[in-house]
């Protein structure tokens, strides 16, 4: 037997940014200065489904190096131990067990290659002209007329919590996890009569803490509908517009629905009201695989070489949500899936010309037109991609959805009629997807390749007669959204 035995530790240090120009994250606690009168208005002009005493103005973001926050950007993970071993056991003369596990980390900075200048930044509108061309306010010679006495000043971190509010903003987690994978396998080789070596292995790999984009200041999930059908009764309630408590309350940068004297109930509904979506990263995705291997194969010898390799497999994921505010991401097939691929090799050496069985003893001049040919090949075959249904719902057989090579076109590649819902009232904002696939691959090459060598300048040339065909009946079928489901 033998065992290779190893362990890594990793450390990644922050990103920073050298003059601290970047948000850092995201205080969930600070209050902000117009709390109470936003609450005194909401007492005042009170809004079916919201308490006043149970309303808060809280949250804001926070920003590198300022009050007390660190320069780095995030803290850094410090128990990214990777253990890893793998062994060879020698069954009999032609029998070989092999095995191993290993933990891999990614690194943050394949995520967090920039920064997040949000308020360091801003946009200068330029109008050359306000009557089409007629006349002309900035010109070659001045271009900066309407920015004469200098360009707006971005705010950076002046305005600490209220940056930006009355509109969406963005942060980067400032506590995140290393992604990692833990792989495993595990397989038997056996050396088979007539120089061929047969392999069958299982593949495991399960991926932990794959970074997912959040939005934290979505609409509850204890107000969305649990209706079969579209809920117009429900929706009408949400985006109903009631009295703005944040009607003069709210500075000239914000939004314009959140400075009229009206505002959608939802928004006075989401845990941080004072601000659009807030969006940020979190590391609770996974994905698994599991995948029989199987192949055999004859290493090249007396002019010849042949392989064959097939994997069975199925590829999870969980790297999204379906709704904003569900606790954990939604599991799905994932949209690398392929279920089955199989690759079949060979290649061929022609018994004809110098050193081979047939026309051994050719001229120079004739060795090189008929010396060192081979025929090659390949063909590979593959499972399609997973199909997303888009807003619809299915209530019939998926039996029924197949359709007969005959009947298939580029318009109609399966029974659109076997049980999917289509009435606009009927439709609800995200489906699942299925373990129903897209047309599958089938590719073939194929080969005549001539390898001349002259001794004396000992280099290669090679000449090559390829033709390839590729089956592969229509592209994957496309829809709108991304649907999710287990299976």
């Amino acid at each position: 037997m033998t065992l290779n035995l190893g362990l890594r530790y990793e450390i990644e240090g922050a990103l920073t940014e050298r003059y601290n120009k970047s948000v850092r994250g995201f205080d969930f606690t600070a209050t902000q200065q117009m709390e109470a009168a936003v609450k005194a208005n909401l007492a005042a002009r009170p809004v079916d489904g919201v308490n006043p005493d149970q309303f808060f103005v809280r949250g804001g973001l926070t920003f590198a190096g300022v009050n007390g926050e660190p320069r780095g950007l995030y803290e850094s993970p410090k128990k990214n131990f990777m253990p890893r071993f793998g062994f060879a056991y020698k069954l009999t003369d032609t029998t070989i067990l092999r095995g191993g596990y290993g933990i891999f980390f990614g690194f943050l900075g394949q995520r967090r290659s920039d920064v997040n200048q949000i308020g360091f930044s801003t946009t200068v509108p330029l109008n050359i002209t306000l009557d089409n061309g007629v006349t002309f306010i900035e010109t070659l010679s001045n271009p900066f007329e309407t920015y004469k006495n200098g360009l707006p000043a971005a705010i950076g971190s002046s305005l600490g919590i209220q940056t930006f509010l009355g509109q969406g903003i963005s942060f980067f987690n400032s506590r995140p996890l290393s992604p990692y994978n833990q792989r495993w396998a595990l397989s038997i080789q056996h050396e088979l009569p007539g120089g061929l070596v047969a392999d069958v292995g299982y593949v495991g790999n399960r991926g932990t803490h794959i970074q997912i984009t959040r939005n934290i200041n979505a609409l509850p999930i204890n107000y969305l509908s649990t209706s079969p059908v579209r809920d117009n009764t429900n929706n009408s309630y949400l985006t109903a517009l009631v009295p703005n408590p944040f009607a003069g309350q709210m500075p000239a940068t914000a939004g314009s629905n959140f400075r009229s004297s009206n505002i959608a109930r939802q928004q006075l509904l989401r845990p941080y009201p004072q601000f659009g979506d807030i969006n940020t990263d979190e590391q609770n995705g996974y994905s698994w695989y599991h995948a029989l291997q199987t192949g055999v194969n004859r290493r090249f010898s007396r002019g010849y070489t042949i392989g064959m390799n097939y994997t069975w497999s199925k590829f999870m994921e969980a790297i999204s949500f379906l709704n904003a505010a569900d606790p954990l991401p939604t599991e799905a097939i994932s949209d690398f899936d392929r279920t089955h691929r199989l690759a079949v090799n060979g290649i061929y050496e022609l018994p004809f010309g110098k050193g081979r069985r047939f026309m051994a003893d050719l001229n120079s001049a004739a060795s090189l037109f008929i010396s060192g040919w081979q025929l090659s090949g390949i063909y590979q075959f593959q499972s399609g991609a997973p199909i997303n249904f888009g807003n619809i719902f299915f209530n019939g057989s998926f039996d029924d959805i197949d359709l007969q090579g005959d009947q298939r076109s580029t318009d109609r590649w399966f029974n659109t009629t076997a049980g999917f819902v289509t009435a606009s009232s009927a439709q609800p904002v995200n489906n699942v997807r299925t373990f129903l696939c897209g047309s599958a691959m089938s590719e073939r090459m194929r080969s005549i390749t001539s390898i001349c060598r002259s001794s004396r300048r000992r280099r290669f040339w090679r000449e090559r007669i390829s033709s390839s065909g590729r089956s592969s009946s229509t592209p994957s079928i496309m829809f709108s959204c991304r649907p999710r489901i287990r299976t």
